[in-house]
C-alpha cells in the first residue's frame, strides 16, 4: 500500500519534469547568419545573429537559448573543427514583431594562420510547422545549422564578411508577389553575388547536411503569378540579391536559404549563408507599392537628393524606412547619408534620401540602399486588430 501511494505521489513530479524538459527543447528557431569583423591580423569578432519564435509555444525555449556552439576550422566534412561555446549578449535581445526576437551571440577568435576558414553554428530545434522542410512533419525536431567562409590572406589585403542589414522575417500574402532583399553591405567594397541554397541541419562537430527540402512553389500545385501568368516562380537575382516569390498559393510557414558571396579581382574570398523564414497569410489586403528607382551615378563631391515615394490603393497607413551601409559611420567614411520619411501618411508616403558624397567614398562597386514600405490599418478598416500588414522593397544603387 505504501509503495502504491508513493508511486501516485511521485507521478505528478515526473510529469512536471517531463513537461519542463519538453519546453526547454521546444520549437523556437526561425532564421540566422554568421558574420565576421577584423580586429587585428588574425583576430576577428564573430557574430551569430539569430531570430527566435516567441509565440506562446516557442518563448520558453527561446528564452532558454542562452548559448550556442561555434565551430572554427578549414572547410570540409573530414576536418577537425575547434568548438567554442558562446553566450548570448543579453542587451542584444529585441522584439521585431511577428512573434520574433533577434538575439546576438558575439565572440572573438584568433585564427592560427592565414588560410580559408569555415565558421559554423548549430542550435537545436527549428520552430514547428514549416511546410517545405521534412514534408512539413515534426520540423521542430530538426536542428538549425549555418556557416560562413572567411579568407585570411595578406596578399589580398584586409577582409571581413559582408553584413546583412535587413531582417529575414516578413509577411507574404497568398496571390501577391513577395520580395526580400538582405540589404548586404561590404565595408571592404568587394563585389557581391547571390544564389539560392538548401537549408541545412547539423550532423555534429561543425558539419552540416541538407534537410529534406522542397522549393516553396512545389509544396502544393504552384498556381499563378500576381499578374496571372503560370506557373508561380521563386528565384533570386544573382546581382541585386532580390529574392522574389511570385506568388504564394498556400498560407503557412516556409524556410529558404541563400548564399551571399564576396569577390575581389575575380576571386571568391568568402561567403555567408542566410537561412530565413517566410510567413504566408491569406491577408485580404493589398500590398503597398514603391515607385521604381533608377540607378544614380555622380562625381565625388556631389550632393545626392532623391525623393522616394510609395502608394497603397486601399488607403492604408504607410511607414517608409531605409537601411544600408551609407547610413553607418562604422561602414563608410563620413559624411554619412540621411533619410527623412514623411510621418502619419495615409495612402501615399514620401521620404527624402540625402548624401553629401566625397572623394573618400570612391570605390569600384556601387553602394546599395534599401527602401521598405509597410502598411497598417487605415481609417476605413473596421477591425484594426485583424489587419495583417504587408511590405514592398526596392533597392537603389
Amino acid at each position: 500500500m505504501m509503495n502504491s501511494l508513493l508511486r501516485y505521489r511521485l507521478c505528478p513530479f515526473f510529469i512536471l519534469l517531463f513537461l519542463c524538459s519538453y519546453q526547454a527543447s521546444a520549437t523556437h528557431f526561425r532564421a540566422g547568419e554568421i558574420t565576421a569583423r577584423k580586429i587585428s591580423s588574425l583576430t576577428y569578432e564573430v557574430k551569430l545573429t539569430a531570430y527566435f519564435d516567441v509565440s506562446p509555444r516557442g518563448k520558453p525555449a527561446a528564452d532558454a537559448a542562452t548559448q550556442v556552439n561555434f565551430y572554427f576550422g578549414v572547410p570540409g566534412p573530414n576536418t577537425t573543427k575547434t568548438l567554442k561555446v558562446v553566450q548570448r549578449d543579453p542587451s542584444s535581445v529585441r522584439n521585431i514583431g511577428l512573434n520574433t526576437t533577434v538575439n546576438e551571440y558575439v565572440t572573438t577568435y584568433t585564427f592560427p594562420s592565414a588560410a580559408a576558414y569555415e565558421i559554423s553554428v548549430e542550435m537545436d530545434n527549428r520552430n514547428e510547422g514549416t511546410l517545405n522542410i521534412n514534408n512539413g512533419i515534426n520540423t521542430q525536431s530538426i536542428n538549425f545549422f549555418v556557416h560562413s567562409i572567411l579568407l585570411i590572406n595578406s596578399s589580398i589585403g584586409s577582409n571581413q564578411t559582408p553584413v546583412l542589414l535587413n531582417a529575414p522575417i516578413d509577411l507574404a500574402a497568398v496571390g501577391q508577389r513577395y520580395i526580400h532583399n538582405p540589404g548586404a553591405f561590404d565595408a571592404d567594397g568587394d563585389s557581391l553575388s547571390y544564389k539560392l541554397y538548401v537549408p541545412q541541419q547539423s550532423l555534429g562537430g561543425g558539419v552540416g547536411r541538407d534537410v529534406v527540402y522542397k522549393d516553396p512553389t512545389q509544396v502544393t500545385p504552384p498556381g499563378a503569378t500576381e499578374a496571372g501568368a503560370s506557373p508561380a516562380t521563386f528565384n533570386m537575382n544573382p546581382i541585386t540579391g532580390d529574392l522574389t516569390w511570385d506568388a504564394p498559393v498556400t498560407a503557412g510557414q516556409y524556410n529558404v536559404a541563400f548564399v551571399v558571396e564576396e569577390w575581389r579581382d575575380g576571386v571568391r574570398i568568402g561567403q555567408i549563408i542566410r537561412d530565413m523564414q517566410i510567413l504566408v497569410e491569406d491577408a485580404r489586403n493589398d500590398r503597398p507599392l514603391l515607385d521604381p528607382l533608377a540607378d544614380i551615378c555622380v562625381e565625388a563631391g556631389t550632393r545626392i537628393s532623391q525623393l522616394i515615394r510609395a502608394t497603397d490603393k486601399n488607403g492604408d497607413r504607410l511607414t517608409l524606412t531605409s537601411n544600408g551601409g551609407v547610413y553607418e559611420s562604422t561602414l563608410v567614411a563620413p559624411a554619412v547619408a540621411t533619410f527623412t520619411p514623411q510621418t502619419n501618411a495615409i495612402g501615399t508616403v514620401t521620404g527624402q534620401f540625402v548624401w553629401q558624397t566625397g572623394c573618400n567614398h570612391i570605390r569600384l562597386e556601387p553602394y546599395d540602399v534599401l527602401f521598405k514600405v509597410e502598411d497598417a490599418a487605415g481609417p476605413s478598416v473596421p477591425n484594426p486588430s485583424l489587419f495583417r500588414k504587408l511590405v514592398d522593397i526596392t533597392t537603389m544603387n
